[in-house]
């Protein structure tokens, strides 16, 4: 608890059920790094290195990854709650399900990516690049997109529960019927069944 772990060299470590409260690891690198069922409370990352690093069952709650570089990064299953990503690389990660619930990810390239079954519930993806990924069965109620890049994403399946839709690009986004009525009330149809 509260300890720094800054500009250390944590290379290839393993961490297994570890718990770190309020512990700074700025810039650190963390390259290669597995943990597993670990947590990481209100910790600081800016400016650390992830590379290429493989996180399962872990949780990363209220953490500051600002300008980190998680580049080829895993996250399998973690629980990512109220953080933030402001400027990180995250080019190549890979997030299988998990909770990454109140979110700041402004901003963040993640296109093309397979985001199945993952929670982004009241996270803020505004100017966020998501086109081409594939979001079926995501949690997306109360996701904030202003601006950003849906193109040819799939939706199908998806919770969009209080999603403003004239907030984001729809060219081409595969969505259900249950989303199409979603969408046409938020532009201010009345959708009503045949009498």
């Amino acid at each position: 608890m509260n300890q720094s772990f800054e500009e250390q060299d944590l290379t290839e470590a393993t961490f297994d059920g570890c718990r770190f409260v309020e512990c700074s690891f700025r810039y650190a690198s963390l390259r290669e790094v597995q943990s597993t069922r670990c947590s990481f409370s209100h910790c600081d990352f800016q400016g650390s290195t992830f590379n290429a690093s493989t996180h399962s069952e872990s949780a990363f709650l209220n953490c500051d990854f600002y300008a980190s570089n998680l580049f080829a990064s895993r996250f399998e299953a973690c629980k990512m709650t109220g953080s933030t990503f402001e400027q990180a690389n995250l080019s190549a990660i890979v997030i299988e399900q998990g909770d990454w619930s109140y979110t700041n990810l402004r901003g963040q390239h993640l296109q093309n990516l397979n985001l199945q079954h993952v929670n982004f519930s009241f996270a803020d993806l505004s100017g966020a690049r998501l086109d081409k990924s594939d979001l079926r069965h995501t949690n997306l109620t109360m996701t904030t997109f202003v601006k950003a890049n849906l193109r040819d994403a799939d939706l199908r399946g998806a919770n969009m529960n209080g999603v403003n839709f004239r907030d984001f690009d729809l060219t081409n986004v595969k969505i259900d019927f249950t989303q199409a009525v979603i969408m046409a009330k938020s532009f201010g149809a009345r959708v009503e069944e045949d009498e």
